[in-house]
């Protein structure tokens, strides 16, 4: 690979990574100036230790009583853990679960270094939000997991003094108010987030229009009905149109959060538009990541939104190497 590093007009250099085998475009526009990786191909890892078939699996523990709370651990031979990665499945706050065999991909490479793995429920929004939850209060009931966890490592004769939180989608958002909200009292010290293509704002009227647009309702309408999901709290029709609302969702929106992040953020994202995030809320979040010199931000370029057809695992082991820190 050969490292570039391009200019612009306030004298900002952000690394390029590119295939050496492909001409880096003659022009190159803020996306590229503030991406940290693009072209990514895989380097040369950590050393391969273990496989998951080697883990100890222990499935289904509550740590709750609120609906949807359990957590599968994985546990490495010997006793002995490099630390724990806590993986936060997607699902836009309403489904999913962490026995989805298809977001596996995004967390069995931690197993190959020797982490303990941790899957975990937290409690989804129902479609009215009848159980009043916002995005913070599922980061309090994933507090309580993350207690529980350590207990159980404890039981096991785990010692666990580190964690990266890492979340696809959904998860990754969460991952991202954790990180604000919860990280200095978190039971376990954590060293990393790791945000794999997760909603980087979290007010409805900057969706794309197929989500605020059902044909049925009204725009603000629809606005009004995702805002109240995402906050916990009522929503009208009435807020959305003097936008008052928007006070409640930018504090959970990942963009905002980086100045009450105080540990390393990396991220991930396809270099094209999805449903959740546009080419221009990436970049305000890129921009807005460079308040801290630590934090990564991995562009794959010819990817989607569930990053098919990247390989994770240099963004994985730079996880690795920053935790270690």
């Amino acid at each position: 690979m050969n490292i570039k590093k391009i200019e612009n007009a306030d004298n900002h250099i952000a690394p390029l990574i590119t295939d050496k085998n492909k001409p880096i475009k003659e022009e190159i526009d803020l996306f590229d100036l503030y991406s940290d990786v693009l072209n990514n191909k895989p380097q040369e890892g950590l050393k391969k230790e273990y496989n998951l078939t080697d883990y100890k699996k222990i499935e289904n523990i509550t740590y709750s009583n609120k609906t949807n709370c359990k957590y599968n651990l994985y546990l490495p031979p010997d006793s002995k853990a490099e630390g724990l990665v806590l993986y936060l499945h997607g699902g836009w706050f309403m489904m999913g679960s962490k026995d989805d065999e298809n977001e596996q991909k995004y967390w069995e490479y931690y197993a190959s270094k020797g982490y303990a793995i941790a899957t975990i429920d937290y409690p989804l929004i129902s479609e009215n939000n009848k159980n009043n939850y916002s995005l913070d209060k599922i980061c309090n009931e994933i507090s309580i997991g993350i207690e529980s966890i350590n207990k159980e490592a404890q039981k096991q004769g785990y010692n666990l003094d580190n964690m990266i939180v890492e979340g696809f989608s959904a998860g990754g958002t969460l991952a991202m108010i954790y990180g604000a909200y919860n990280s200095e009292k978190s039971p376990i010290p954590v060293k990393c987030i790791v945000n794999l293509s997760g909603p980087t704002n979290m007010d409805p009227q900057s969706f794309n229009e197929s989500m605020i647009n059902d044909g049925v309702h009204s725009k603000e309408e629809m606005i009004a009905k995702l805002a109240t999901n995402i906050t916990g709290k009522k929503i009208t029709s009435s807020s959305v149109k003097n936008g008052e609302y928007k006070e409640l969702t930018d504090k959970l929106s990942p963009t905002n959060l980086f100045n009450k992040i105080n540990i390393p953020v990396i991220s991930a994202y396809a270099d094209s538009n999805d449903v959740y995030t546009t080419n221009e809320q990436l970049k305000n979040y890129i921009i807005k990541s460079k308040i801290n010199n630590n934090n990564v931000n991995f562009i794959y370029k010819n990817s989607n939104h569930d990053l098919l057809g990247s390989d994770l695992n240099e963004l994985i082991d730079k996880s690795i190497l920053i935790s270690k820190n």
